[in-house]
């Protein structure tokens, strides 16, 4: 590999990741996931995980407004932004560490994409 060409990470990654974050919500989706239970501190005062439903966006954003008016700017949010990363990631665009992080990112937007789909809301598991 010549010096002046970036790293690029295995495409193992790639194919483990959505993998893995699609294993998460068929967990999600039993019975078992979505009993309401304490909060788990992780770090006392700080970071704790806890059954949430996010209806919104980040911290909340926009859980007022229509149901499909969210549904709607979300799902095409969430596919836009996988698009568009994996397509600069496709052509190499960015160093090594956008090409480690991108199959993280778009399979949380994908997974997000997925718990909009079947429930309407997010479920999130860590509160800062």
């Amino acid at each position: 590999m010549p010096a002046t060409q970036a790293a690029r990470p295995p495409n193992i990654v790639i194919s483990a990741e959505p993998i893995a974050d699609r294993g998460e919500l068929c967990a999600e989706g039993s019975g078992t996931q979505r009993v309401r239970t304490a909060p788990i501190d992780v770090i006392e005062g700080h970071v704790e995980f806890r059954y949430a439903e996010n209806c919104g966006a980040a911290f909340g954003f926009a859980r007022d407004w229509p149901f499909l008016i969210r549904r709607v700017i979300f799902v095409v949010a969430a596919l836009a932004a996988s698009i568009a990363l994996m397509t600069m990631f496709v052509r190499g665009r960015g160093q090594a560490l956008f090409a480690y992080s991108v199959p993280m990112i778009v399979s949380g937007a994908l997974g997000n994409l997925v718990d909009r789909i079947r429930y309407g809301y997010v479920v999130d598991f860590i509160r800062f």
